[in-house]
């Protein structure tokens, strides 16, 4: 008979919370959160999705230029993806999960990295003038994309089955359609799918400083 094989690897939930802990408060990061995890929570698999509401201070004297890296799997959203965040300003970003009949992954298994970036001086000037869009905004990442990027936060993501009182949504709804009839009754109202499919590609995003 063969002797049973001595078990060589051993994984602590509480080691792993420790370490995901550590990476989050290590970054070197601008953005500030008091969060250091992605909490989903309270949603059922199937169908449905969580959000999460996090808010990120500024915490330099510089105006901020953010690039969010999402999970490399099509269940993993965030909004704002890029923008930016003047001096001592909060922004409030939105992470969904969708599980789309995708079991929930463990916890601690996905990252979002917000990769940052002060605005560079001579383009300040156009970030205000355009400041509720993405182009200049993009132009700049574009421009420093062969430059080492130190200035990250990662925040791991993890799962709980049941909401807490101070859930922010389950979902946002937007583009609600309502139908009438040739009279201006309701016949019914829908609302289509959100179209949430990460259409900015990753690879725009530059290298990092931790290689």
């Amino acid at each position: 008979m063969f002797a049973a094989r001595e078990k060589s690897i051993q994984i602590s939930c509480g080691d792993l919370r420790l370490q995901a802990r550590n990476l989050a408060q290590n970054s070197k990061s601008y953005l500030q959160s008091k969060k250091l995890f992605i909490n989903f929570c309270g949603f059922q698999e199937n169908g449905d999705r969580s959000c999460v509401h996090l808010e990120l201070l500024n915490a330099s004297d510089e105006i901020i230029t953010f690039n969010i890296r999402s999970p490399p799997t099509p269940c993993f959203f965030v909004k704002p993806k890029v923008g930016m965040v003047n001096p001592r300003s909060i922004i409030k970003l939105f992470f969904t999960f969708k599980s789309r009949c995708h079991r929930i992954p463990d916890d601690f298994c996905w990252i979002y990295s917000i990769y940052q970036l002060p605005i560079p001086p001579d383009m300040i000037n156009l970030v205000k003038e355009d400041e509720f869009s993405t182009t200049t905004i993009r132009r700049i990442w574009k421009k420093n994309g062969e430059k080492l990027v130190d200035r990250i936060l990662h925040l791991p993501v993890i799962f709980t089955e049941n909401a807490s009182e101070n859930r922010d949504c389950m979902k946002h709804v937007t583009n609600q359609i309502i139908i009438v009839n040739d009279q201006g009754e309701v016949l019914a109202e829908e609302v289509p799918e959100e179209n949430d499919e990460k259409n900015d590609n990753d690879s725009d995003l530059p290298p990092t400083a931790e290689g």
